[in-house]
C-alpha cells in the first residue's frame, strides 16, 4: 500500500494518494511518514483544513519545525493570518535561523500592516545573518511601508552592494 500511495502521489492522482495514505494511516496511526504525505497531498488537493488536521496530528506524535511551518502555510492559504502567524512563530521558536519561515512570518506581519512587529522580527535574524539576501529585504520593505526611508535606503543599498541585484531591491 505504501508504495501503491507514493505512486498515486508521485503520478499526480492526489485523490487516490490522499485515500491510500489515509488507510495507512488508520492501520498505522503511529507512523509519521503516512502522516506527512498525507498532510502533503491534502495541500497538493488544495484540502487546507484537513491539511491543518493531518499536521496537528503530526504534531501529536512529534514536534517537527517543518510541520508547524506547514500548517502555518495551510493557514495562510485560507487567509487566516494570525493563526499562521501562531504557527510560524513555534516553528522558529524551535528552529530561529530557519530563513524561510521568518521570511513567511514577516510576509504575514507586512500584510497586517504591523511593519514594527516585521522589522523586530528581522533584527532579531538580521543580527546573526546580516546580509541575508531573503530577510534583508523585507526588513528594508517594512521601513519603507513605516514611512523610515532613510532606514529603507540604507538597507537596500547595503543589498546592492553585497550583489543583490533582484528586482526588490531596485523597486
Amino acid at each position: 500500500l505504501s508504495e501503491l500511495a507514493d505512486c498515486h502521489f508521485q503520478s499526480g492522482d492526489y485523490e487516490s494518494a490522499a485515500g491510500t495514505y489515509f488507510l495507512l494511516s488508520s492501520r498505522a496511526p503511529d507512523n509519521v511518514l503516512y502522516k506527512i504525505r498525507q498532510m502533503q497531498t491534502y495541500a497538493r488537493l488544495k484540502a487546507w483544513p484537513q491539511s491543518i488536521q493531518a499536521g496537528r496530528e503530526i504534531l501529536q506524535l512529534d514536534s517537527i519545525p517543518a510541520v508547524l511551518s506547514f500548517i502555518g502555510d495551510s493557514f495562510r492559504q485560507m487567509e487566516s493570518a494570525d493563526s499562521a502567524l501562531w504557527y510560524y512563530r513555534r516553528s522558529l521558536a524551535m528552529r530561529p535561523m530557519n530563513e524561510s519561515v521568518v521570511a513567511k512570518a514577516v510576509n504575514v506581519l507586512i500584510g497586517k500592516g504591523d511593519y514594527d512587529g516585521a522589522i523586530s522580527l528581522t533584527g532579531a535574524f538580521l543580527a546573526e545573518d546580516p546580509d541575508n539576501t531573503l530577510v534583508a529585504p523585507l526588513e528594508g520593505l517594512s521601513y519603507y511601508r513605516k514611512g523610515d526611508y532613510e532606514s529603507a535606503i540604507s538597507v537596500f543599498q547595503r543589498q546592492e552592494d553585497i550583489g543583490n541585484d533582484t528586482y526588490p531591491i531596485h523597486y
